[in-house]
C-alpha cells in the first residue's frame, strides 16, 4: 500500500506524462480488445449444442460451385459408418403469418424431425413433430422461443395450437425451443420437412435442395469423414452418372459454418491492431524512459540513504501498474465504443451466442494486455535505475548526464521499430481507403440515386397459379407508378 501511495503521488505529480501514458496504453489495449471480441465471438466461441465439435454440414460440389443434396442421398450419408445421426434441413422458407395479433412474416427453417435430436438440443416445451411428417404431407411446426413469447405470450398450453401461415390454417404447433437455440440463424419457426403427397418424388436424385447436418461418431475426425465421403461420391458416380456425375460430397465443421471465409480477415485486422499496441508498447517505453532519466536525482538521494536496488525497481514496476489499471479503464471505454463502431459499419444478423460484445473475456484479456504491456514497457526504466551512477547524478547541474550515448542508443532501439511499425500500418490503410474509395465510385451500369427496393412474399394458398401472381404485380405496379413522387417502377422475380 506505501508502494501505491508512493506511486500515486509520484504520477500526480507530473500529470501531463502520466495522462499521456495513460491515453496512449489504453488505446493500444482499448483496440486489441475490441478486435479480441471480434474474434472471440466469431472464431472462438462454440455453438450452443452438445459436443458441437463432432457436428458437420455437408453439401455437395460439382467443379468449385457448392450445392445441395436430394434425399436418397441423405439416405446414403446417415447409412454411412462413420455418422452417429444425420438430418435434412433448408433454412430459405419463408412464411407470412396471421391470425395472431399484427401479421409478420417469419424465416422458417424446413427440417426433419430429428434435427434437435442430432444438435443435441431438445424442446423447451412440448416435442418435436412426428417422424412420419420426414416423407408425407404434414404441417408440424416447432416455434422459436422469440416467437413463443412475441405470439404467445409465454403460453405454456401452446402445443396443439394451430398457425395459419400463408392463409393456409393448420400449422400444428409441436414444441418450443429455448431461448438460445438458433439455427441455422434467426429461425422463427422449423417447419416438417414433407410436404408433397407423392412419395415417388422422395426418391429422385435429381431434386436437389435441402442441406445435411449430421453428428460424427466418437472418435471420427473431419478428415476421416471426407474419406469417407468421397468413396461414396465415386460409387454414386458409377451407379448414378446421369445424376451424380463429378458430383462429390463437401464436409465443413459446425463452426466454419457460422464463420464462413471470415476468419482471415478477422486475424489479419487482429495481427494490425497488435501492431499498434506493440508501438504504443514502444511509446509508452520511451516516455517511461525520459520520466527514469528526469528522476535520476531522485533515485540517487534514495540509493545514498541506503535503499536497496530492489526498492527502487520495485517502485517503479508498482508505478507501471498503476498506470497500467488506468490504461485498463481507459482501454475497455476505446473497445466498447469500437465494439459499438464495428456492429453499426456492419449491420450482420448474427446468431445470439456469437454476438461480439465487450464481456467479461474480452475484459480478463484487457487486463492481462494491459498489465503484462505495462510491466514490459517499465523493464527499461527499471532496470536503468539499478545502474544510475550516485556520484554523477548527485553533482550540481549534472541532471542531464546520465543521459548519456548508451541511453540514446536505447531510445533509438525503440524508436526505430516504432517507426517501422507505423509506416507499414500507414501503407496498408492507404491501401485500404483506397480501395473502399474506388469500390464505392464503381461503375454499376445503372443510376442508383433515388432507387428504392423492397420485397413481397406471396402465400402459396392463395397464389397457387401464375394468372394470380401476374395479376397480383401487375396491380401492385400499377398503383405505385400512380405515386405522385414515382417516376418509373418495375418488378423483378430473380431468386434470393
Amino acid at each position: 500500500m506505501t508502494d501505491i501511495r508512493l506511486a500515486w503521488r509520484g504520477l500526480m505529480a507530473r500529470p501531463g506524462c502520466s495522462l499521456l501514458v495513460i491515453l496512449t496504453l489504453g488505446l493500444g489495449v482499448g483496440a486489441n480488445a475490441a478486435i479480441f471480441s471480434a474474434v472471440d465471438g466469431l472464431l472462438l466461441r462454440q455453438p450452443p449444442f452438445k459436443r458441437p465439435e463432432q457436428l458437420v454440414r455437408i453439401t455437395t460440389i460439382r467443379g468449385e460451385e457448392d450445392g445441395t443434396v436430394a434425399i436418397p442421398e441423405f439416405d446414403d450419408v446417415r447409412a454411412l459408418p462413420v455418422v452417429d445421426g444425420a438430418a435434412l434441413y433448408t433454412d430459405q422458407g419463408m412464411y407470412n403469418a396471421s391470425g395472431i395479433g399484427t401479421p409478420e412474416e417469419l424465416q422458417a427453417t424446413i427440417t426433419t424431425h430429428d434435427l434437435f435430436q442430432v444438435l443435441g438440443v431438445q424442446p423447451l416445451v412440448g416435442s418435436t413433430f412426428p417422424a412420419a411428417f420426414d416423407r408425407a404431407r404434414g404441417f408440424g411446426l416447432v416455434i422459436s422461443h422469440g416467437l413463443w413469447m412475441r405470439k404467445f405470450g409465454g403460453d405454456p398450453n401452446v402445443v396443439g395450437r394451430t398457425m395459419t401461415l400463408d392463409g393456409a390454417p393448420g400449422y400444428t404447433i409441436y414444441g418450443v425451443m429455448p431461448r438460445e437455440f438458433n439455427f441455422p440463424s434467426h429461425s422463427d419457426l422449423f417447419r416438417s420437412n414433407g410436404i408433397s403427397a407423392e412419395p415417388a418424388s422422395y426418391l429422385r436424385r435429381d431434386l436437389r435442395d435441402r442441406v445435411i447436418v449430421a453428428r460424427l461418431k466418437s472418435g471420427v475426425t473431419i478428415e476421416q469423414a471426407r474419406g469417407v465421403l468421397d468413396g461414396l461420391g465415386d460409387r454414386l458416380e458409377r451407379e448414378f452418372p446421369a445424376t451424380n456425375a463429378g458430383l462429390r460430397f463437401r464436409v465443413t465443421p459446425i463452426r466454419e459454418m457460422y464463420s464462413g471465409t471470415v476468419r482471415p480477415y478477422v486475424l489479419l485486422l487482429f495481427g494490425a491492431v497488435a501492431m499498434v499496441l506493440l508501438i504504443a508498447c514502444a511509446n509508452v517505453a520511451n516516455l517511461l524512459l525520459s520520466r527514469a532519466i528526469a528522476r535520476d536525482r531522485e533515485v540517487a538521494i534514495r540509493l545514498a540513504l541506503g535503499a536497496p536496488g530492489s526498492r527502487v525497481v520495485r517502485q517503479i514496476l508498482v508505478e507501471s501498474l498503476v498506470l497500467s489499471a488506468l490504461a485498463v479503464l481507459a482501454g475497455g471505454a476505446i473497445a466498447m465504443w469500437g465494439v459499438g463502431a464495428m456492429t453499426r459499419l456492419v449491420p450482420v444478423q448474427l446468431p445470439r451466442w456469437m454476438q461480439i460484445d465487450v464481456d467479461w473475456r474480452a475484459w480478463l484479456f484487457l487486463a492481462l494486455v494491459g498489465i503484462v504491456t505495462g510491466v514490459a514497457a517499465a523493464l527499461a526504466p527499471a532496470l536503468r535505475s539499478t545502474s544510475t551512477n550516485v556520484h554523477d547524478a548527485l553533482k550540481e547541474g549534472s541532471g542531464g548526464s546520465s543521459d548519456g550515448v548508451r541511453h540514446g542508443h536505447l531510445r533509438n532501439v525503440l524508436v526505430v521499430p516504432e517507426v517501422a511499425l507505423s509506416l507499414v500500418l500507414l501503407i496498408d490503410a492507404s491501401l485500404l481507403l483506397q480501395s473502399v474509395w474506388r469500390l464505392q465510385r464503381v461503375d454499376l451500369g445503372f443510376r442508383t440515386a433515388n432507387t428504392l427496393t423492397f420485397r413481397v412474399e406471396l402465400g402459396w394458398r392463395a397464389y397457387q397459379t401464375l394468372e394470380r401472381m401476374t395479376t397480383f404485380h401487375r396491380r401492385v405496379l400499377q398503383r405505385i407508378y400512380e405515386l405522385p413522387s414515382v417516376e418509373a417502377v418495375s418488378f423483378d422475380n430473380t431468386c434470393r
